[in-house]
């Protein structure tokens, strides 16, 4: 029966240390989420050498011991954290001591609850992948991806749509598996000879920085689709403000109600923007990291003198659907923020335009009534000099007296106020005339 020597099952985890925007108490909140999995470590050397150089690419953050490390009766292990960039990566190995059939893979599920549980149960914020290795004896292809199929049924829970992609691996095979569905990520490598381990062990730092490559990459990724749904929701907010003003369109103009509009599209433009931007930023994030992982992986493949192009794949699915994608989101959503600015635009200058008829209206109003009264008061000063007697017998005259009750005391008053009055109108309707037919 085919037995597995050296079964080892490795983690490679990441978490997001220094965010978009984010403050220093986030940064730390970041430290602290990622020291948790890590137990017995000394938290102030663990603080000084992450806090001593600025956005390293690579910097193990165990500098003295660089591991630390557990051992049981049956299984031996280490933690290894280190800090890539903005990213922290923490590798949690684990192998067995002892030979395992390949009958029964129960101790491989064991193997991995006793890593889950190093970790308390606790996940990554960008990614994880699964490295599991073995010394095995040779066999056929066909063996060894029935093997590899039967690993990945015992490692991903529901198993099922895996993309199984593999190629030589110095004098043994390696295997890329994919859940369609899910976010889990297993390399499986299968070996004959010591020689290989050891330099599968040697390789490990490389694997660290390409594997996080690769989730900064796919994290971007499924950002930049939650981005996508936060646009459309503001362009539907967007639809909502042009409906309100084709509405008010056919009201009597309310400056009210418009400026109510345009505080709300210009909420919806400064969302809109941010996020835009945002989208922009995964896009660079996607380009940089795509560019790094092809550089890595073809350090690997110099290493071993061997191309490895189960992982081309992934660089080919980058390329050719994830960068394309979200460039294209990009590209069909930029047009709405020239449209949200045109709305501003068009119902700043309603607002204005109708500030500027009030304005105009009052400015006339004034000039007739003031025109108006100020004949009126020149009416109303000379007419002490009006022939009041010849007024009172007038018919004007009597008409005042017997059907306005005006005492006769008063007669002199009243005919002043109401030659005033009268005057005061009739100017006031003549400029108004005046004022209308130059406006024309």
């Amino acid at each position: 029966m085919t037995t597995l020597n050296n079964a080892t099952l490795d983690l490679f985890l990441y978490d997001i240390r220094e965010g978009l925007g984010q403050s220093q108490e986030d940064i730390n909140k970041n430290r602290e989420r990622f020291k948790q999995k890590i137990p017995g470590i000394n938290h102030d050397k663990f603080d000084y050498q992450d806090n001593e150089y600025f956005e390293p690419e690579y910097l193990e953050l165990l500098p003295v011991s660089r591991t630390i490390d557990f051992v049981t009766a049956t299984e031996k292990g280490y933690y290894f954290p280190v800090r890539l960039n903005d990213t922290y990566g923490l590798l949690i190995e684990c192998e067995l001591l002892e030979d395992q059939q390949i009958k029964n893979l129960v101790w491989l599920q064991n193997l991995q609850q006793t890593i889950l549980s190093k970790l308390n149960r606790q996940t990554a914020t960008m990614g994880e992948t699964w490295l599991f290795s073995a010394k095995i004896s040779y066999s056929s292809d066909k063996c060894y991806l029935k093997l590899v199929k039967r690993c990945c049924a015992s490692l991903i829970p529901n198993y099922e749509n895996v993309q199984i992609e593999y190629n030589r691996f110095l004098d043994g095979h390696i295997f890329e598996c994919r859940a369609t569905n899910q976010q889990l990520h297993i390399i499986i490598i299968f070996y004959q000879l010591k020689e290989t381990e050891e330099k599968l062990t040697e390789l490990y730092p490389d694997f660290i920085r390409l594997l996080a490559y690769h989730h900064k990459i796919s994290w971007a990724y499924h950002q930049s689709r939650q981005l996508k749904q936060q646009l459309k929701n503001e362009a539907k907010k967007t639809e909502d403000c042009r409906t309100e003003l084709s509405i008010y369109m056919h009201q009597r103009f309310s400056v009210d109600k418009f400026q109510q509009t345009l505080q709300k599209t210009w909420q919806i433009l400064s969302n809109y923007s941010m996020v835009l931007s945002d989208l922009s930023c995964q896009i660079r994030t996607i380009e940089t990291n795509h560019s790094n992982y092809n550089k890595r992986l073809n350090m690997i493949e110099d290493n071993i003198e061997q191309k490895l192009a189960c992982l081309t794949q992934f660089s080919f699915q980058t390329q050719h659907k994830y960068l394309i994608q979200v460039q294209t989101d990009y590209a069909n959503l930029s047009p709405e923020l020239n449209s949200l600015e045109s709305m501003i635009g068009y119902i700043r200058a309603s607002i204005s335009i109708e500030e500027a008829k009030r304005e105009r209206s009052f400015q006339n109003m004034v000039a007739v009534w003031g025109i108006g009264l100020a004949i009126g008061a020149i009416i109303a000063s000379v007419s002490g000099q009006f022939p009041i007697e010849a007024i009172a017998k007038s018919d004007f005259g009597l008409y005042l007296k017997n059907w306005l009750y005006i005492p006769e005391t008063w007669f002199p008053v009243s005919i002043s106020i109401i030659l005033s009055l009268s005057v005061a109108f009739t100017a006031g309707i003549f400029t108004k005339l005046l004022i209308a037919i130059k406006n024309r």
